[in-house]
């Protein structure tokens, strides 16, 4: 059976911020590797993907983070300002359930660890004029980074 490795290209061509221009993957033959080429990536693939890109870095970035109902505000303003420093990136708007967090200390240290369960984001990120609208809420317990829409 053919092993597959994915390979992605990115090219700097927006104020020298990389793109993903295209992407393939890498096939195992009996003669070596093989490169074959998927479709050039759209404007509105590439706004999705760079969406995707944020959501993982603000998710794996905060998941675990101390949090008490005092500290939500700033955590959030954190948050977002992290994730907008990143290319293509309109905005982000990051909200903290207080009850949600005073509910979840199980200690007397007063914090509790954020989680998925305990916010809601949602993101606008804007490529050579495709703007992604994105959304991360809980489905079944597990948050869930959502799609809403991509406009032309």
């Amino acid at each position: 059976m053919p092993k597959y490795r994915a390979v992605l290209f990115y090219q700097n061509i927006v104020d020298s911020q990389p793109a993903l221009r295209w992407a393939g993957y890498r096939k195992q033959t009996a003669l070596g590797w093989r490169f074959e080429p998927l479709d050039m990536v759209t404007d509105a693939q590439q706004a999705a993907f760079e969406a995707g890109i944020k959501f993982g870095s603000l998710y794996h970035q905060f998941a675990g983070t101390p949090v008490s109902p005092a500290s939500t505000r700033s955590l959030e303003a954190a948050m977002a300002e992290s994730i907008e420093n990143q290319p293509f990136c309109e905005s982000v708007t990051v909200e903290i359930d207080d009850e949600s967090v005073a509910d979840a200390i199980g200690h007397e240290n007063g914090y509790t660890e954020l989680t998925g369960s305990l916010m809601t984001v949602e993101m606008r990120i804007s490529y050579d004029g495709v703007t992604a609208r994105t959304r991360m809420e809980m489905e079944d317990g597990y948050p869930l980074m959502k799609l809403l829409a991509v406009d032309d």
